[in-house]
């Protein structure tokens, strides 16, 4: 039919148009615009706390986001190395559910380790697993691979819990204000969006340098997760946890904080279905985006994300002026 034939036509465009980077670049200036423009409008928030705390918060907002850069150039290419290594959409599946699972795993466990042997010493692990996962990228044997995804899992599980917990012990020996917490936070938030935007773009020059070898990314990975183990070691202190205590009981009490409450339970069911549709999306993306044989600048599209993620945070900050986050969510 005509309206079938249109619908043709519009799909043949529209894929035509992707082909090329310059609507990529595009989408990208403009979505950085509108989070300026979101930024720009955020209440400025005044400096907080002693000379002494502002540079306890600089040393570590430094290493957080070197660490958490390692992290973000990696994001872009994951799919587009497994697939340039021949292996079929089942088999990138696969090697992406070995992240998953052994940080599902295996993540349970990093923080009673990081407790027990150190919080500095659980962040200095995180780098050299990571760099070790890094280092497997460069072969394209199927188990090689899936070995680096275990170890890509294991240190996101470490990443996400063991440099916050080491700021909040730290912050607390030193006798800060707790009400100072709530100010690094908001800062470690902003600069992760700040630190994930230009990964993308260095991801992609890395490969344009090497002639589009997609293992580039990750030989800047390992360079920046150098620097980070280096200002680590310089700066940070060793803090623990609850040593004594024993991690069959530290289970057994999670279990039934998580059990004992059925909103607990509920807002851990809620979170695992969002996270699950999430991690769908960054599987799909790529196959989808590069259907037809498309050739995609996978780091203006993966920073392109970045900056939508920001936007969605100044937008829920915005939101909370004139409604409650119980409100909100279920639009989210």
């Amino acid at each position: 039919t005509d309206f079938a034939e249109l619908l043709g036509t519009m799909s043949l465009a529209i894929s035509e148009l992707s082909a090329g980077s310059h609507v990529y670049a595009v989408v990208f200036v403009l979505l950085t615009s509108l989070f300026s423009v979101l930024m720009l409008c955020r209440p400025n928030e005044s400096a907080v706390g002693t000379p002494a705390f502002r540079k306890f918060q600089r040393m570590f907002l430094v290493v957080y986001c070197i660490m958490f850069a390692g992290d973000w150039l990696q994001g872009p290419m994951m799919y587009a190395l497994y697939s340039n290594y021949g292996f079929s959409r089942r088999q990138c599946g696969m090697l992406f559910l070995s992240g998953y699972a052994s940080s599902m795993l295996l993540g349970t466990f990093c923080g009673m380790f990081a407790d027990k042997y150190g919080r500095k010493r659980s962040c200095l692990m995180y780098a050299a697993i990571y760099i070790g996962s890094c280092v497997l990228k460069h072969f394209g044997h199927f188990y090689i691979l899936l070995l680096g995804g275990v170890l890509s899992g294991i240190s996101t599980s470490i990443l996400w819990s063991s440099f916050e917990a080491w700021m909040v012990s730290e912050h607390r020996a030193r006798g800060y204000d707790e009400l100072w917490l709530a100010n690094t936070f908001s800062l470690m938030t902003i600069s992760n969006f700040l630190v994930a935007i230009p990964s993308g773009l260095i991801a992609d020059t890395a490969i344009w340098v090497s002639d589009g070898n997609p293992v580039a990314p990750y030989n800047v990975a390992i360079a920046v997760l150098a620097c980070g183990i280096v200002l680590c070691v310089a700066n940070w202190s060793e803090n623990y946890g609850e040593t004594d205590v024993q991690m069959t009981q530290n289970l057994l009490e999670a279990l039934r904080s998580v059990f004992g409450d059925w909103k607990v339970l509920l807002l851990g069911i809620a979170q695992s279905v969002f996270e699950g549709a999430m991690y769908t999306f960054v599987f799909m993306w790529t196959p989808t985006m590069t259907q037809g044989g498309n050739s995609i600048p996978h780091g203006i599209v993966f920073s392109s994300f970045m900056v939508a993620c920001g936007i969605g945070g100044c937008l829920f900050a915005f939101l909370l002026r004139w409604a409650s986050e119980e409100t909100i969510m279920p639009l989210v």
